[in-house]
């Protein structure tokens, strides 16, 4: 399953070559808005084929502010973020930070030294982030640490997200009742809760739509102070 934000070039690259195994498209607008309208046809494709994500109230155009909103989203449903080219001042560069605040692996292609649309990916790399030349890179990896990536069903994500089911509105007040306005470590919250990893972050990523929760830094969570 591949997760983009439908933005030109390697975001409408990748949708298109995943459309026929998976692909999740997460807008910066309400999810009845196409941005940008080039990619109305992918839009649609995806729509058909694979899922359209928004948590902008329908109607609302694509602006600069809700674009990192989107890019944390992207960060939270995919298992490892892979970034092919960045300048130091990318949004690509903001997936990263989200990704290494929930733990998830960061991979990052090389660029030549003096290109500035490689600067943000070259330091990433600098800073630790995993080499990617092909894709076999990322597979290895994944499997040399014997961890296959498993998409929840559709079923068992609507169980989880929906606030109206009993069963996820009690896995939702377990874990708003073991935080505070101290922060914890998702690692803490998975052991004092007994839910595994994937379903934790999904109820996390649900809480926090809902501004009940403010991620932090270290994989921290902390009750948000207007939730």
């Amino acid at each position: 399953m591949i997760v983009s934000g439908l933005a030109r070039g390697l975001d409408a690259a990748a949708h298109k070559a995943s459309l026929q195994t998976g692909t999740i498209a997460v807008l910066a607008s309400g999810i009845d808005v196409v941005y940008p309208r080039e990619n109305a046809k992918l839009y649609d494709q995806i729509k058909e084929q694979g899922i359209i994500f928004a948590e902008m109230p329908l109607g609302t155009t694509a602006q600069a502010h809700l674009f990192p909103k989107r890019n944390r989203i992207i960060a939270g449903l995919s298992s490892g973020t892979v970034v092919i080219e960045a300048a130091q001042q990318s949004g690509s560069l903001i997936t990263a930070k989200c990704a290494l605040e929930y733990g998830r692996d960061v991979f990052a292609a090389p660029g030549f030294p003096s290109d500035l649309k490689s600067e943000g990916s070259n330091r990433l790399l600098k800073e630790g982030a995993i080499m990617v030349l092909s894709a076999d890179d990322i597979l290895e990896h994944v499997f040399h640490r014997n961890y296959i990536q498993e998409s929840l069903p559709l079923d068992k994500v609507e169980k989880l997200c929906d606030s109206d089911n009993i069963e996820a509105c009690d896995y939702q007040n377990k874990i708003l009742n073991l935080l505070s306005s101290v922060p914890i470590t998702i690692d803490e919250l998975i052991e004092n809760t007994g839910l595994s990893p994937q379903n934790i972050l999904m109820i996390l990523l649900e809480l926090e739509l809902q501004n009940k929760i403010v991620r932090l830094s270290g994989q921290k969570i902390c009750l948000s102070p207007v939730g």
